[in-house]
């Protein structure tokens, strides 16, 4: 096959959910975030009820907001305090 005509998969995951609520919460605890305070609204950009949502289990974890809080995890110096 030529140069350039192999074709190039690329799973990212995006619309998959594999972090937990017990991880989400764990990495909130962590990140010295509350699941219902204004500083881990204005972290993970989504709103309160969201959050709310999130920790009391009523909705799956996003991927983009678990690559977020990993993110956040690695490098703490990047949370706005």
């Amino acid at each position: 096959m030529a140069y350039g005509k192999t074709p190039i998969k690329l799973s990212l995951g995006i619309n998959t959910f594999t972090m937990t609520k017990t991880e989400y919460l764990k990495a909130l605890k962590a990140l010295g975030l509350g699941p219902a305070s204004k500083a881990t609204v204005e972290a993970l950009g989504v709103s309160i009820r969201q959050i709310q949502r999130l920790a009391a289990g009523d909705q799956r974890i996003p991927k983009q907001t678990e690559l977020l809080l990993r993110a956040y995890l690695r490098h703490p110096d990047l949370l706005k305090k």
